[in-house]
């Protein structure tokens, strides 16, 4: 998937491509934007090679090494994954997030300082990779007029319901779920599930209130095939995620 929905306006969407940008109105709309990852802070943390675990993951499951003496903070399933891919490739320190002071480097990362008891460490290094809990990237939705609130984390009042609004869904980790590709390609399924049943009720009310019988059953297919496709772009979302877990080894 190339394009890149750049933003929600007034029931309008603007599409970012390589061959250009589109505006198009949606009939219905499911926001699966994910979430950003968390970022620590600590002197240096926007030197180069220090970047988030599941970033380090991801081109290692490329066959790309950030480096080959890595620090990493933190854990969780990037961590793991990336611990996992460099096995023999790379060697890599853990340390806690907490534990962090910073990071070395102007054009290149040199090292990295952390606390050790009352005195501090310094570690040689050339990536920081950390992995922090991850928070919903709540843009879209908020562009909406959707109520986002902070406890601590980020979250969009939505309910159980994945409803956002008449025809807008949420579903996954801008619902505030972990990462966890089961639960999100299901969460995926049951709210393409619930625009499925509100065009079918809008349909089945066409139906019934007068419009001829060859109209109404040709404007049902109609919907049904437009529906039917739009299940189908979801499902292969959530089967591009469900690859990633797989490259990751997380599923």
């Amino acid at each position: 998937v190339r394009t890149v929905v750049a933003g929600l306006f007034g029931g309008e969407a603007l599409l970012v491509s390589p061959d250009g940008a589109s505006i198009v109105r949606p009939a219905r709309t499911i926001i699966a934007a994910g979430a950003h990852d968390g970022v620590a802070l600590f002197e240096g943390n926007d030197v180069p090679a220090v970047t988030s675990a599941r970033a380090a993951a991801l081109l290692a499951a490329q066959g790309v090494a950030l480096g080959k003496r890595i620090v990493l903070a933190g854990a969780g399933p990037f961590a793991d994954a990336l611990c996992r891919l460099l096995e023999g490739k790379a060697d890599i320190a853990r340390v806690d997030v907490a534990s962090l002071v910073r990071a070395e480097g102007q054009s290149r990362l040199g090292g990295v300082v952390v606390r050790d008891g009352s005195t501090e460490k310094r570690l040689r290094a050339d990536a920081l990779a950390v992995e922090l809990p991850q928070e919903p990237a709540f843009e879209l939705c908020q562009q909406l007029g959707a109520a986002v609130g902070f406890d601590g984390h980020f979250r969009i009042a939505c309910g159980d319901t994945h409803a956002l609004g008449p025809s807008t869904w949420i579903a996954g980790q801008v619902r505030g779920l972990a990462f966890d590709p089961a639960s999100l390609i299901a969460d995926g399924v049951a709210a393409a599930t619930a625009a499925l049943r509100l065009a079918l009720r809008k349909a089945t009310a066409a139906a019934a209130g007068g419009i001829p019988a060859r109209r109404s059953g040709g404007l049902t297919i109609l919907l049904l095939t437009r529906l039917l496709i739009l299940l189908l772009r979801r499902l292969t979302v959530l089967l591009r995620l469900l690859r990633l877990s797989v490259l990751l080894g997380l599923a």
